[in-house]
């Protein structure tokens, strides 16, 4: 056989097994929805994804694969929050904030639009996808960035990071489970006003005051 057409009729079934497995995923994301993850079947997901058992078995060795799977997804997808959010918030000059800013929370969302299957089955299930302990270490960067910015470790600088934490999140996760329907522009700007330079501004003088 010709090289050329036999490329093309690899690509074609690599493309198409993608595909298929890009389904199977979606059909458990959309189970999810309805059933609890032990009780979700090899059956009810083929029928949920219009596809037999034995193409199934191409994909995955059974449902415990395609939740590790949606986990390693969202794992790549971690986003340093001290390095990236942070430090560019509280430590750029103000002509660069916003700059910064916007570059980070862009590279976020669409990262969040390329894999929103993944972080929707996340936001509807943290306990089964180890979102929990993802938000613990999140806050845990969020208290050190402050403890540095600062100066000092104490209370209030501990609230106000389980604070800053649970907010991004909820932001994000309320967009999420409404599909995504918002644009990246309109998100950004409420993620803006929700975590105003200002508010850390007045933590920082008024600390004494409010520990």
């Amino acid at each position: 056989m010709d090289n050329t057409i036999a490329n093309k009729n690899m690509n074609k079934f690599h493309g198409k097994f993608h595909e298929t497995g890009g389904r199977i995923k979606k059909a458990f994301v959309r189970i999810l929805d309805r059933r609890e993850y032990e009780d979700i079947s090899v059956t009810a997901l083929c029928k949920e994804a219009q596809i037999n058992r034995s193409t199934f078995y191409l994909h995955y060795s059974n449902i415990e694969e395609i939740a590790r799977e949606i986990e390693d997804e969202l794992e790549e997808c971690k986003v340093d929050v001290d390095e990236q959010f942070l430090a560019g918030l509280v430590k750029a000059e103000p002509g660069e904030r916003r700059e910064r800013e916007d570059a980070f929370l862009s590279g976020l969302l669409n990262n969040i639009r390329e894999h929103q299957d993944a972080f929707y089955a996340a936001a509807k299930n943290p306990k089964l996808f180890g979102q929990e302990k993802r938000l613990q270490e999140e806050r845990d960067l969020i208290f050190q960035n402050f403890c540095h910015v600062f100066g000092r470790t104490d209370k209030t600088i501990s609230l106000t990071a389980a604070y800053t934490s649970a907010g991004l999140h909820e932001v994000l996760n309320t967009w999420i489970l409404n599909g995504c329907m918002e644009s990246n522009e309109v998100i950004r700007d409420v993620i803006h006003i929700c975590f105003n330079l200002k508010s850390y501004a007045l933590v920082n003088e008024n600390s004494a005051k409010l520990i």
